[in-house]
C-alpha cells in the first residue's frame, strides 16, 4: 500500500515537473540548455502553443500531475503573456556606457 502511494507521489512529481519545465521554456528568452536562438525560438513557441492548444496530451499531463487543467492554462497564459520583469525591459538602456564629453 504505501508502494503504491509512493509511485503515485513519484509520478505526480514527475507530470509537475514537467508542465513547471514546459512553462520554463515558453517563458524564457533561452530554454535552459539550448544556446542556439533559432532552436530556442521554436523551442519557446513550442511550449507556448502547448499550454494554447491545450490538446488532449496537455490535460492528461495535468490529470496526471492532479491539477486542474484549465487552471494551469490560464495561469500560463498569463505567465506567458505578462510583460517581462523591469530588470529585464532595462538592460538595454543599462548596458550601453554614458558617453564622455570631449574635455578640450
Amino acid at each position: 500500500m504505501l508502494e503504491d502511494r509512493d509511485q503515485i507521489n513519484g509520478e505526480r512529481h514527475l507530470w509537475r515537473a514537467v508542465i513547471l519545465q514546459a512553462l520554463r521554456d515558453a517563458t524564457s528568452r533561452m530554454p535552459a540548455g539550448i544556446h542556439q536562438p533559432k532552436r530556442a525560438n521554436l523551442v519557446r513557441l513550442a511550449a507556448r502553443e502547448w499550454f494554447e492548444a491545450a490538446d488532449q496530451d496537455f490535460i492528461e499531463a495535468c490529470l496526471r500531475a492532479d491539477l486542474d487543467p484549465d487552471a494551469v492554462r490560464e495561469a500560463a497564459l498569463f505567465a506567458i503573456n505578462a510583460p517581462p520583469p523591469l530588470h529585464r525591459r532595462n538592460r538595454s538602456c543599462t548596458s550601453q556606457k554614458p558617453k564622455r564629453k570631449a574635455q578640450h
